[in-house]
């Protein structure tokens, strides 16, 4: 039977990210799997000063979701680096079994010039992602449940793994 024990969830603090955590607590309460809230700070852009780079404190992840997340069991993780590659580093490392993060939503055009975050971990992870647009106005959790799963692969070798 198919488990999920360790879910990564990338955290920016957007309200796509704050939709999203409703779908995050519905399936790790489903598999009771442990949550890892990552935050990733960029490195600093040419013309910024330090003073201008947020302090994000384990605690702001608290603040955020309030008490969403609060029957669950939540590592939190504040990294430095480029967004996707640590995001999949972090889920080899902490051999997670599905990262869930939303997309910005943002047209083909706009995503080709300006690169997504989430089509690089779609890439290059190694695990299943689940993904959304729009989630900024998700249901409420009692709302939420699973009927269906489109799963898309591309019919290569590593596609029968994605299909086990």
């Amino acid at each position: 039977m198919f488990q999920i024990k360790r879910i990564l969830f990338p955290v920016d603090f957007s309200p796509r990210v704050r939709g999203a955590v409703a779908y995050v607590e519905a399936l790790a309460g489903r598999f009771d799997a442990e949550v890892i809230l990552l935050h990733v700070i960029e490195p600093l852009a040419y013309n910024t000063s330090l003073s201008e780079e947020p302090l994000i404190q384990p605690a702001d992840f608290d603040k955020f979701f309030g008490a969403d997340l609060k029957y669950l069991r939540v590592q939190r993780l504040i990294e430095n680096g480029e967004v996707a590659g640590s995001i999949v580093d972090c889920a080899a490392r902490f051999s997670v079994d599905l990262i869930m993060m939303p997309t910005q939503g943002l047209g083909t055009f706009r995503r080709l010039i300006l690169g997504s975050s989430t089509t690089k971990v779609l890439h290059d992870a190694g695990q299943p992602v689940w993904t959304g647009v729009h989630l900024e106005d998700s249901p409420v959790l009692d709302a939420i449940f699973c009927r269906n799963v489109l799963c898309a692969v591309d019919l290569q070798a590593q596609s029968g793994l994605v299909l086990d």
